[in-house]
């Protein structure tokens, strides 16, 4: 139990809360633009148009505020496993 606790407290450390990463966090938001919407080219990294996929700001990643990296993983593998749908 101690070895899994351990490794759930690295990858908490590494997703939740963690602060923008300008080379990790805009290809991920590409990517789940893409995703939800093929053929259309991502907008700019702080555009209103991250509203078509509900984000209430036009930077995208002042939504997760201290969230971190754990919801912008979480939608992205729900565009993966729905395959946009």
């Amino acid at each position: 139990a101690a070895c899994w606790d351990e490794a759930l407290e690295r990858w908490a450390a590494r997703h939740v809360g963690a602060p923008f990463d300008p080379a990790v966090h805009p290809p991920m938001l590409e990517e789940l633009w893409r995703r939800c919407l093929p053929g259309c080219e991502p907008p700019q990294p702080r555009d209103k148009e991250w509203g078509r996929l509900g984000f209430q700001q036009q930077d995208p990643w002042a939504d997760f505020r201290g969230a971190g990296l754990l919801p912008l993983t979480l939608l992205l593998d729900m565009a993966r496993v729905s395959g946009g749908e």
